[in-house]
């Protein structure tokens, strides 16, 4: 049985999509540092851009949550 998580009081606060946020944007410039000091085959860059997306995805929906 897998188990379930109730996550949705938590999404009411701008702050934790903020930390979520920060956290993804870490993990993106990680992988772009490691995509550019590493082979041009590097599959780094697109999973760094993707996470990229994902924390500007986060930021603006904490942002929208302050906001309302």
């Amino acid at each position: 049985m897998p188990i379930r998580l109730d996550l949705s009081p938590i999404l009411e606060y701008p702050e934790a999509w903020r930390r979520q946020g920060k956290g993804l944007l870490f993990s993106s410039e990680v992988l772009w540092w490691h995509a550019q000091h590493s082979t041009p085959e590097a599959l780094a860059m697109p999973a760094a851009s993707l996470l990229g997306g994902y924390a500007l995805e986060n930021l603006l929906k904490g942002l929208r949550v302050k906001q309302l």
